[in-house]
């Protein structure tokens, strides 16, 4: 999912989906451990694509009709 580069940052591409497809302008927030939040909106192929710095980040995605899901990255 992350692709670190030199940089210590990864690019990720966050995939929000149920089992009708993908979900458009779902809101994907991205918090590390410490700092701010981020939060990027998915396009209408369900992918929203972000640069995040080193370190543990929170990944919660959530969409109206839609239960949230979240996951941690290292």
């Amino acid at each position: 999912m992350a692709t670190p580069s030199d940089s210590g940052a990864g690019h990720i591409v966050v995939a929000v989906a149920d089992s009708a497809g993908p979900v458009a302008n779902a809101l994907v927030r991205c918090a590390p451990a410490d700092g701010d939040v981020v939060v990027v909106t998915t396009a209408s192929d369900g992918n929203a694509s972000i640069d995040l710095a080193a370190g543990r980040w929170s990944i919660a995605a959530s969409a109206e009709g839609h239960s949230p899901a979240a996951t941690t990255l290292d």
